[in-house]
C-alpha cells in the first residue's frame, strides 16, 4: 500500500474523470451511428418493398423488435451524453476529499446504467434480425458480465468514497460484506432465470413493448436522479460524503434495478408481443 493511498485500488478519480468522460461520449456516438445505421436500413427496407411492388406489410415481429431497438438506443445515448458531463462536472474538482467520491459515485451509477441499457438494445438487434448465435452471446454478456462488473465498478466507487471520508480502507466493513453479498445474488439471479422454469416464470410479463418502455424511463430517472444529486452535492463541503446506511440503501435499490434488468434481457428474446 503506498503512504497516504486511502482508496481501494489506489485510484484518483479526478485525474481519470476526463477518460470515463471520453469513453461515455464514444459509446454515445457509438449508440447515435446504430441509431442512424437503423433508420437508414428501414428505408432501405421500404425502398426495396416499393421497387418490388410488394405491398405486404412489415412482420409484426420485426416490427415490434426493430422498435425496441431504437427505443432502447435512443435511451443509452441520452444516459451517455448524462455520464459524460457528470465525469466532466468531476473533473473540475480540485481537493480528492469525500465530495469528489461522492461525485464519482453518482457518476458511476450514471455510466453503468447507459452501459448496460446500450447492451439491452445489442440483444434486441440480434434477436429481431434472428441470428441465434450472436443473440445467445450478447444475452449471457449483457445478464450476467455486465451487471455483475458493472455492480462491481459502482461498488468499488462506494467504498473509495468511505475511505476518503473515514480514512481507512472500507473493505472489511459490514458495507463490504454487503456489496459482496449482493453481487454474488446478482450472478445467482442469472443462473435462476436463465433455467427454464425461471424463463416461463418471467416471459410473459417482461416480453411486450410495455416492459421495455417501463425499462427505458426506469434509465432516464435514475440518471435524472443523478444529475439533481450531483447539483445537490457540488453545493456542500469537500468533506460531504454519503453514509454507510446510505451506501447501503442506494446499493440495495442499485441490486433492484439491476436484478430486474437481468429478468428483461432474459425475455428478450420472446417479443412475439406487443403489449
Amino acid at each position: 500500500m503506498k503512504p497516504g493511498c486511502e482508496t481501494l485500488l489506489c485510484h484518483d478519480i479526478i485525474r481519470s474523470a476526463i477518460a470515463y468522460s471520453t469513453m461515455a461520449g464514444v459509446l454515445a456516438s457509438v449508440a447515435f451511428l446504430a441509431i442512424v445505421f437503423l433508420l437508414e436500413s428501414q428505408h432501405l427496407s421500404q425502398l426495396v418493398r416499393l421497387g418490388t411492388g410488394t405491398t405486404a406489410a412489415e412482420p409484426v415481429r420485426s416490427k415490434t423488435g426493430i422498435e425496441n431497438v431504437s427505443v432502447s438506443l435512443i435511451t443509452a445515448f441520452l444516459n451517455l451524453i448524462i455520464a459524460t458531463f457528470l465525469y466532466a462536472a468531476l473533473a473540475g474538482e480540485d481537493v480528492l476529499g469525500p465530495r469528489a467520491g461522492t461525485l464519482g459515485l453518482i457518476a458511476a451509477v450514471a455510466l453503468a446504467v447507459a452501459f448496460l441499457n446500450l447492451l439491452y438494445g445489442t440483444v434486441w438487434l440480434f434477436e429481431t434480425w434472428e441470428l441465434g448465435l450472436p443473440a445467445n452471446v450478447s444475452r449471457a454478456i449483457a445478464a450476467l458480465i455486465a451487471p455483475a462488473v458493472t455492480f462491481a465498478f459502482v461498488a468499488i466507487r462506494a467504498l473509495d468514497m468511505l475511505s476518503l471520508k473515514e480514512g481507512r480502507r472500507a473493505t472489511q466493513s459490514w458495507v463490504g460484506l454487503l456489496l459482496l453479498v449482493l453481487m454474488c445474488s446478482l450472478i445467482a439471479l442469472y443462473w435462476v432465470s436463465a433455467s427454464g422454469w425461471g424463463r416461463k416464470l418471467h416471459a410473459r410479463m417482461l416480453a411486450g413493448q410495455s416492459a421495455v418502455r417501463g425499462a427505458t424511463y426506469s434509465a432516464l430517472g435514475i440518471d435524472i436522479l443523478m444529475v439533481a444529486g450531483t447539483a445537490a452535492v457540488s453545493e456542500l463541503g469537500v468533506g460531504y460524503a454519503i453514509p454507510r446506511w446510505g451506501v447501503a440503501v442506494s446499493m440495495t435499490a442499485l441490486f433492484v434495478a439491476f436484478a430486474g434488468y437481468i429478468l428483461l434481457v432474459g425475455a428478450a428474446h420472446r417479443h412475439g408481443s406487443s403489449a
